[in-house]
Parts: structure tokens; C-alpha cells; sequence
């Protein structure tokens, strides 16, 4: 019999995958966190082991380090479960060690099981005893833990029965506990904003980036893509603020506000408007006039899946502008030939760009004022130096946003 160990630190969404497994017949093991599942995996030696990359302190990508430096180990089959919106090369690297590697905001039970049963009808791994395979360094030893008990296995049922079931189910739990979902979120956004200390607020910002972490994996399980890919976005932010706290500022506390009003937004209509994700590259130009800061938040767009068009003044977009249809637009306040303002209301007199969403770029110390200024047609704004991880969230919201009917527009 086949074994599998799931490592994720969202209890829920681990029994969901769980129960998948155990109702095609596998036997399954569960950790927590990284470290519970490198003390577990001598003990339980998996066949597959099933990771999600995104945890924190200790992290799927130094899990996967381990399994991969094990000679034991060399034969063991690895699933990362990932997030595109993620930068970390760490989490890069290791995610190339992997035999598979799935989008957790795109992972339902189904999909996990296609890809396993896959991997597990597919040739053996290369191990240090194979033809040309270097052996793999020692690794340290860690304490074992007790097995888990024995299993009680129902007999298998079809796939594409248990997933319409499956999703249809998980769909109606999520949008009937959706306004709790969110009033917990929001709850976990005001104890982060009011901590009277650093320690408290990392300590409740790890709470709301895993709020978060849920929220992608069900929205995905229960087939509302919009959700999901927001939420994925929005917790690879979390994240990183919490790992890297010097960024937490007035322009990243209004893009999290503004994130999490617009998931609200989302799961408020999600009974009634369903579209998909977007199936190509969004167009987006860019409009700045120093290369540096142009370079910086085009490889940041890419981290939204964004085709980017870069210029350097006012002249070359209206050209851009007229050559081709963006999906988005970014405006350094300051640029040459006339200011961002300025061209802002002049694409807003084509009838074609009237929806399309318009991010200006300004500097960090004249953020607050500029805040209040975003009078000429434009969206949203956010502050230099750009913190890439907030600007890619910020595209990721106000693309979708754009395809929503305009009078559920926000003010």
C-alpha cells in the first residue's frame, strides 16, 4: 500500500486532502509544520510526500533540502504545492528538486490525486544507486516521533464523482461561512494595525497571513478561481511582510486594506457572477522615467503574470496607448513631457481606456498627500521604492476588479 505524508500547517485544508487520498485507498500521514515533518519522515518513510512551500519559520523548500540530502530518501516522490506570486530564490531553487510542482491558489483534491496517481504509474525516481546518480551528502539525524494509528479505508470511489460533489459541497460551505470568514480577517487586519509593540504585531500578523493561507486553499477547493488567485497573492504579502517587517508602511497598509475589502466584494457576489480568471497575459504599460525603478516593477509585474510595456514619458504612452489596448496602466507622478496627473485625464477622454485601471507612482514621503489626490481618473496609488510584492498585488486586484460589472465598483 501506497504512503503518503501531507505537510501543511492549515489544519482543515490538510483533512480535505486527506480524505481524498484515504478515499482512493492510499495510507496517509500528517505534519503540520516543516520540522514535524522532518522528525516524521525517517519514521513514516513516505512513498510521496505532498508540501506545501509557503510555511512559515520553517519552510517546504528546507523540507525538501532534507529529503533530497537523505540517501534514504532518494527514491521518495515529491508534490510542492506553491505560490506564483512568490520571489523567494530559496523557495525557487528547491522547487525544482521537486518531481511536481502545483499553483495551491489552482490545487483541488482532484487535481492532487491525478497528479499523484501520475507520479505513482510513472518510472521509479533516480537514486544514488542508479547509473550515474551522485550520492547526496549525509544528513543530520533528528528525533522520531510515534507513528501515527492505523487508518480505516473505505472502499475507492470515481474521481469525477467525488469532485462535483466535492467542490459542490465545499462551495456552499464557503460562501455560507464566507461573512464569518471575513469578519475574522477583518478582526485579524485591526489587532495587526492597533499592536502596541513589534513583537505583538509580527505574532498577529502571522495569525492573518494564515487566515489568508486558508482562504486561498478553499476558495480553490470550492471553484471560486477570483478568490483564490486575490488570495494567493494577497498571502505571499503577508508573508513577506511578515518576514521582512522594514516594508510595513502607510502605502502597504492601504494596500492591505483595500486587498481585503475586495475580497469582500468578491464573496459578497460570488453566487451571482462567476468569471474565470483571466486565459492570456494582461497588457500592462508602464510609464517611468527612471530605469531603474522601470526594471524594478516590470520584473514585479511579471510576478502577476503581466506582459509589460515600459516608457519613459508621456509622449511615448499616448503612442503606446493608440498602437495598443492595455489592461492596465502605471504613471510615475513625475515624468517627462506633462505629469501623471495630466495623462490620466487625457487616456480617460478615450472611450476605451474609461474603465481600464490606472495605479500611480509616487515617492514614499509624498504618499499621504498624494493619497488624497487621486482626482484625476486614477485607481490607486502606491509609494517608491516599490515594494514588489504590493505591486503585484495591487495589479492582481484591480485587473479583476475591471471585470466586474461597474456599479459594484468601490469608492
Amino acid at each position: 500500500m501506497r504512503k503518503i505524508l501531507l505537510v501543511d500547517d492549515d489544519a482543515v485544508i490538510v483533512e480535505i486532502y486527506r480524505m481524498e487520498l484515504l478515499d482512493q485507498g492510499f495510507q496517509v500521514d500528517v505534519a503540520q509544520d516543516g520540522l514535524a515533518a522532518m522528525r516524521a519522515l525517517p519514521q513514516s518513510r513516505p512513498d510521496l510526500v505532498v508540501l506545501d512551500m509557503m510555511m512559515p519559520k520553517f519552510s517546504g523548500a528546507e523540507v525538501l533540502k532534507y529529503i533530497r540530502s537523505r540517501p534514504d530518501m532518494q527514491a521518495t516522490r515529491v508534490v510542492v504545492l506553491s505560490n506564483f506570486y512568490s520571489n523567494d530564490p530559496e523557495q525557487t531553487a528547491a522547487i525544482a528538486m521537486a518531481d511536481k510542482a502545483i499553483l495551491k491558489s489552482n490545487c483541488t483534491p482532484a487535481l492532487l490525486l491525478e497528479v499523484v496517481n501520475e507520479l505513482f504509474s510513472g518510472p521509479a525516481r533516480e537514486t544514488a544507486e542508479s547509473p550515474g546518480a551522485p550520492a547526496p551528502p549525509a544528513a543530520p539525524a533528528l528525533p522520531p516521533v510515534a507513528p501515527a494509528p492505523p487508518l480505516v479505508r473505505p472502499a475507492p470511489a470515481p474521481v469525477e464523482e467525488f469532485e462535483s460533489e466535492f467542490q459542490t459541497k465545499t462551495r456552499a460551505d464557503f460562501l455560507k461561512n464566507g461573512p464569518a470568514t471575513l469578519a475574522a480577517m477583518r478582526h485579524l487586519f485591526e489587532d495587526f494595525v492597533q499592536s502596541d509593540s513589534a513583537q505583538a504585531r509580527t505574532v498577529r500578523l502571522l495569525d492573518f497571513y494564515r487566515k489568508t493561507h486558508f482562504v486561498t486553499a478553499m476558495a480553490s477547493a470550492a471553484g471560486c478561481g477570483q478568490i483564490a488567485l486575490l488570495a494567493s497573492a494577497f498571502e505571499a504579502l503577508l508573508l513577506e511582510l511578515y518576514e521582512k517587517p522594514q516594508y510595513l508602511g502607510p502605502s502597504t497598509l492601504q494596500t492591505i486594506a483595500y486587498t481585503l475589502d475586495f475580497i469582500c466584494l468578491l464573496l459578497a457576489h460570488a453566487e451571482d457572477h462567476v468569471t474565470d480568471t483571466w486565459k492570456k497575459s494582461p497588457k500592462a504599460l508602464l510609464v517611468e522615467d527612471d530605469p531603474l525603478s522601470s526594471r524594478a516593477m516590470t520584473i514585479a509585474l511579471r510576478r502577476a503574470n503581466l506582459t509589460t510595456t515600459a516608457v519613459a514619458d508621456a509622449l511615448a504612452a499616448l503612442e503606446k496607448l493608440t498602437e495598443d489596448q492595455y489592461d492596465l496602466i502605471l504613471l510615475d507622478v513625475q515624468i517627462p513631457g506633462m505629469d501623471g496627473f495630466e495623462l490620466c485625464k487625457t487616456l480617460r477622454a478615450q472611450p476605451r481606456y474609461r474603465r481600464t485601471p490606472v495605479i500611480f507612482i509616487t515617492g514614499h514621503a509624498d504618499f499621504q498627500s498624494r493619497m488624497h489626490g487621486v482626482l484625476s481618473g486614477g485607481n490607486d496609488l502606491i509609494a517608491k521604492p516599490i515594494f514588489p510584492i504590493e505591486l503585484a498585488v495591487k495589479a492582481v486586484t484591480h485587473l479583476l476588479r475591471s471585470q466586474l460589472p461597474e456599479e459594484w465598483a468601490l469608492g
